[in-house]
């Protein structure tokens, strides 16, 4: 089953969907926002188009839970459905030139490195510290909050922090209630973050990833909890601070590892590791690894991510989805950004990558249609009851 996808035509830097609109970063200090629900319904060129447009594009969360019994025990309407979708895959579904409801000077100031948006508000962190600005006000009143640079930003709702990773200067939080100020969780090197159920989980190319297991009631390492190493994780003695090869280079980790409600993934040259998270009251363990073959022909891993309807893989030269239906689609090119809004209830099967020409809006529509006890790849609806209420 073919994805569906949207291309838009620009120069752009970075992307954000919120609550009916999608956000647009350009090259040029431009910040474009658009009706997205009527950017998507700009296609319909047939009424019968436009149950499965709403469902890839604007309500990605429908097809789940009681309507997805409701639709497999009715097998006429999941053929027709089925048959929508793939008609909507074979059309050109592009916008050369586009015209934004809102367009606006970049409220950053400068391309932030990266961005985030959770309770209304727009999270941004460049050279000069971390930002943030209501969207329900004015885009050009931003709050500064912190001096210092940051690599990476990742928000909780439910937990009411910011997860951001600085590089050598370690992992830090930062409450959005802002009652407290950003503090430091780990010193050792951060290249992104993700929270995982209750826990943050580093990932670094350079030293060993690790998950900070927050309220564990285990003897403290430090001021904010247990923490769990990459070795302690996938049970390995091998090196993962530094492990040079002549192709990554000498400062370069061989493998990278991440997480997402659950489960914990690490890529190898050959394929994907799997450790899955058991959580009994306040006490973690993990499941023994294990290993899922992947034929790719990349070799350098810099990035991954998951989302429900897979995982991602972020290569140099391209983007690996391991699908949670078992088959993988690769997206190459030059990529200068990528994102998927797992906490989102609209846009959960959307994979939106920039290229430096367009960005191509991916919706995945398989996963209604998996068994979500048993995939490998990709988060399990059956974590949604614990997320629904951090959603957007």
């Amino acid at each position: 089953m073919q994805p569906l996808k949207i291309t838009i035509y620009g120069d752009f830097w970075d992307c954000q969907i919120y609550m009916g609109q999608l956000y647009l970063w350009t090259f040029d200090g431009r910040l474009q926002i658009y009706d997205w629900d009527a950017l998507v319904m700009s296609f319909l060129e047939k009424e019968e188009e436009a149950i499965a447009l709403r469902y890839a594009f604007t309500n990605g969360n429908y097809l789940y839970g009681e309507n997805l019994q409701i639709m497999n025990r009715d097998s006429e309407f999941k053929t027709l459905l089925l048959k929508r979708f793939e008609n909507l895959s074979n059309r050109n579904l592009a916008i050369e030139t586009s015209k934004p409801s809102i367009e606006t000077n970049n409220p950053f100031a400068e391309l932030q490195t990266d961005s985030d948006i959770v309770n209304h508000t727009l999270y941004g962190i460049t050279d000069n510290g971390l930002f943030s600005i209501d969207t329900n006000g004015s885009k050009n009143k931003v709050n500064k909050i912190f001096d210092s640079p940051f690599l990476s930003i990742k928000a909780s709702k439910y937990h009411k922090k910011l997860a951001l990773s600085a590089g050598d200067e370690g992992l830090f939080q930062y409450d959005i209630q802002g009652t407290k100020p950003v503090e430091q969780v780990d010193k050792r090197h951060s290249l992104f973050a993700n929270w995982a159920g209750q826990n943050i989980y580093s990932s670094s190319n350079v030293g060993e990833d690790y998950m900070v297991m927050l309220g564990e009631e285990k003897p403290a390492l430090n001021n904010m909890g247990f923490i769990a190493t990459e070795k302690e994780i996938f049970k390995t003695n091998e090196n993962t601070n530094r492990e040079p090869t002549a192709e990554l280079g000498c400062n370069e980790k061989k493998y990278l590892s991440w997480a997402s409600s659950g489960k914990v993934f690490r890529a190898k040259e050959d394929g994907i590791e799997i450790v899955n998270e058991v959580q009994k009251g306040t006490k973690v363990t993990f499941s023994d690894v294990k290993f899922i073959p992947i034929k790719t022909y990349h070799k350098k891993v810099i990035g991954g991510g998951t989302a429900y309807f897979g995982t991602i893989v972020e290569y140099n030269d391209a983007l690996i989805v391991a699908l949670s239906n078992g088959e993988v689609y690769p997206i190459e090119g030059d990529i200068t950004r990528w994102r998927v809004y797992p906490r989102s209830i609209n846009y959960e099967n959307q994979l939106h990558v920039i290229f430096d020409d367009r960005i191509e809006i991916y919706s995945f529509n398989h996963d209604y249609f998996v068994n979500q006890r048993i995939k490998n790849f990709g988060m399990a609806y059956e974590a949604r009851h614990y997320i629904q209420n951090i959603a957007y």
